[in-house]
């Protein structure tokens, strides 16, 4: 029932206008185009008779929809309609100008959405007239993308593209360089440029630089730049790793060694413990207390290292150092003085000193 209701009103228009003094101007203009964010006035103009004096209604919907009530003017009120995308934004005239015949209707901030055919109804019992418009909401162009099409080779020929991605047809395309060759033939509906035989340079070069496309349309216009020249020379890049690579592995190396003559210093740097032993090979006569020559008294080295005097390679110690020694180890100076023990196995005592 709700999807006829558009199409049983429209008849009920046909059959009852012909019988009534309510007529509708029908609006020259079926399109109106608006800018996108501005304000949108739907005519809807209207005449009737001095007999006519029921009350007025003015009703606007959008056709085919179920529910496409935009807003109902009935009893002096306005009533919004269902289509939320539309609260806050149409309202009608003042009473006055709606009974002097005008029911346009205002729409605010028009959106892309808002580009619709809306119909306006007018009633008064018994007649019914209407008319429709067709609102189309124009957007600017917005982002733009443009460059080259394909590989830029010197010699060859190089074809620029732009395109609008947003806004609202039609578009009128025109490219623009400070070095546009003379030879240059550019599409203003397509948006392409196409030189040919190119001679450029990793720098510019004759036909390089800067080209710029600017998009326009009935609303608004935006530009697109870019700048022709000949790719950079590819990187070495195989080269840069392996240099990197040998790099790291010389810094490894270079620690490694560094770590090594440390440790081998720290360890050089250490004073190790000697340990001198002191042996009498047999006690000197009794009867001669103050003979030392015929001593058997010999020192003998149990360091790996002489550290501190200068000791021979056969471990003996010198006459001077022997003296010396066996001063300190005999209180009194006498060798004599010192009690020694006859064991069976023969005469003999040891004595052993340590020095560090």
């Amino acid at each position: 029932m709700g999807k006829t209701a558009p199409v049983q009103v429209l008849l009920l228009v046909l059959i009852v206008t012909t019988a009534s003094g309510l007529t509708i101007e029908e609006n020259p203009k079926k399109s109106i185009h608006v800018k996108l964010g501005s304000k949108a006035i739907l005519p809807c103009l209207f005449k009737s008779t001095p007999a006519e004096t029921a009350p007025l209604e003015v009703t606007w919907l959008i056709p085919g929809l179920t529910s496409g009530t935009v807003l109902t003017y009935v009893n002096g009120k306005q009533i919004p309609g269902v289509i939320s995308s539309l609260f806050g934004r149409v309202s009608l005239p003042e009473i006055d100008l709606l009974n002097a015949g005008n029911a346009s209707l205002l729409l605010q901030n028009v959106q892309p959405g808002d580009s619709k055919e809306y119909m306006c109804l007018v009633r008064r019992i018994p007649a019914t007239v209407h008319t429709t418009v067709q609102l189309e909401v124009q957007v600017p162009p917005g982002k733009v993308s443009c460059g080259p099409q394909g590989t830029v080779a010197n010699g060859h020929d190089v074809v620029l593209t732009c395109k609008s991605m947003d806004g609202s047809n039609p578009f009128q395309y025109t490219w623009s360089s400070d070095t546009m060759p003379t030879l240059a033939r550019q599409d203003m509906t397509s948006g392409t440029l196409t030189l040919r035989n190119v001679s450029l340079s990793p720098g510019g070069g004759k036909d390089g630089g800067k080209y710029v496309c600017a998009v326009k349309n009935d609303v608004g216009t935006a530009t697109c730049s870019v700048v022709l020249a000949l790719p950079p020379a590819k990187k070495n890049t195989a080269g840069v790793i392996a240099g990197a690579v040998i790099g790291v592995l010389l810094a490894v190396l270079l620690i490694t060694c560094l770590v090594t003559w440390i440790l081998r210093r720290q360890k050089q740097s250490k004073v190790p413990e000697q340990i001198y032993e002191v042996r009498m090979d047999e006690s000197p006569p009794l009867s001669r207390p103050g003979s030392r020559a015929k001593s058997g008294l010999s020192v003998t080295s149990a360091a790996q290292t002489s550290v501190g005097s200068a000791t021979p390679s056969n471990g003996r110690l010198g006459l001077a150092n022997l003296k010396s020694l066996h001063d300190e180890l005999l209180p009194g100076g006498s060798l004599g003085q010192r009690s020694h023990t006859q064991g069976s196995e023969g005469t003999g005592s040891q004595v052993r000193g340590y020095l560090v």
